[in-house]
């Protein structure tokens, strides 16, 4: 792990990157595969207002820590501009804290792409919370009150609302500039376009998190999907399967086929709330020591709640020359497909 060197050019037909540390040094780097997570950059319009003392986007644990210094001192009054996921938990956060907020949001809701009956209730905690929503308003200046002392936002419908502090959650942007520099495929809403392992065009080179395209499930269309939980799995994926080649899937539609045998390494209680069918069960904390109770002349499909302890049975099994795959999702997943077993688990 080398922080404080940062990548600023790719070259791919050398497999090399060009390196600069925080001092100036420069030098090449080679490498065999390339993963890219460059991640996302907030959006922040180009105005000089923007960048008056009080005004702060957040990306970063600097971001955070800046802001958290910054409400530490005297702040009584927030304006939280954009009312996405980061909108809404940095609202929740200084509400929390003791500190009056305002949120404004463009659209007719909050987490615009969620269907409006399941945002009411959300919409309602909010304002149940005393949070000042303003939704169909846009901040459009920003200046310093007459006595320095605060901040005075204009708003789209030209009402006007003094505060100590305002954070910019107007959203994300891909941060593509290495991969485009390089002449990596750039989707038309500007992601690094990668296939279903994660590979960008170029066989050496693949990219996670909020930077990549993604295939919706629901529509089949490609989208963005700048959250943490998605680029988490992504990471995963790429390290465990892509990279090393050690974490066969298979998915749902698939399970128990051609004779394999499920494995379940929940804990006996979370099998007992939320049972569902499978061959054997033996918990992740037991299963060194009980490798013997298993086949190694057929496939195991292993499972748990989301997948982590399946991954991790999986490593051990192929290493003693079992033939282990991860059931995607884990029992989560199979519940959401089988509403009616969860309607049967005790409790």
């Amino acid at each position: 792990m080398r922080t404080g060197h940062g990548v600023i050019a790719i070259n791919r037909e050398a497999r090399t990157v060009w390196v600069k540390t925080v001092v100036g040094d420069t030098y090449d780097l080679a490498c065999d595969r390339l993963v890219l997570s460059p991640g996302a950059q907030p959006i922040r319009p180009p105005l000089p207002e923007f960048d008056l003392p009080g005004i702060f986007s957040l990306r970063t644990v600097p971001d955070s820590k800046q802001i958290t210094r910054g409400s530490a001192h005297g702040v009584k009054h927030a304006v939280v501009v954009g009312g996405g996921f980061i909108g809404l938990q940095m609202a929740e956060n200084l509400h929390i804290l003791g500190i009056g907020v305002t949120l404004v949001e463009r659209g007719t809701q909050v987490i615009a792409a969620i269907d409006p009956e399941m945002v009411q209730p959300m919409t309602n905690a909010v304002c149940a919370a005393g949070v000042d929503l303003r939704t169909r308003t846009e901040a459009s200046r920003f200046d310093r009150s007459a006595d320095q002392m605060s901040l005075e936002v204009t708003f789209s419908d030209r009402q006007t609302a003094r505060t100590d502090m305002v954070i910019l959650a107007i959203g994300v942007r891909p941060d593509i500039g290495l991969a485009e520099d390089c002449g990596l495929a750039i989707g038309p809403r500007g992601h690094i376009v990668v296939e279903s392992r994660m590979k960008t065009h170029d066989p050496n080179i693949f990219a996670v998190g909020d930077a990549i395209e993604v295939t919706c499930s629901l529509t089949n269309q490609r989208i963005g999907l700048p959250l943490a939980g998605a680029a988490n799995r992504q990471g995963r994926l790429v390290a465990a399967n892509a990279m090393r080649g050690d974490l066969p899937i298979t998915h749902w539609s698939d399970i128990g086929c051609q004779t394999a045998l499920v494995l379940d390494v929940r804990t006996a209680e979370e099998v007992k709330s939320d049972p569902m069918p499978c061959g054997k069960h033996i918990p992740i904390d037991e299963l060194r020591a009980r490798l013997g109770e298993l086949p190694q002349d057929k496939a195991i499909q292993v499972v748990c709640g989301v997948g982590i302890r399946a991954y991790n049975a999986i490593c051990l099994l192929r290493q003693h020359g079992y033939q282990a795959s991860l059931l995607s999702g884990g029992v989560s997943t199979w519940m959401h497909f089988n509403p009616a077993a969860r309607a049967c688990s005790p409790g």
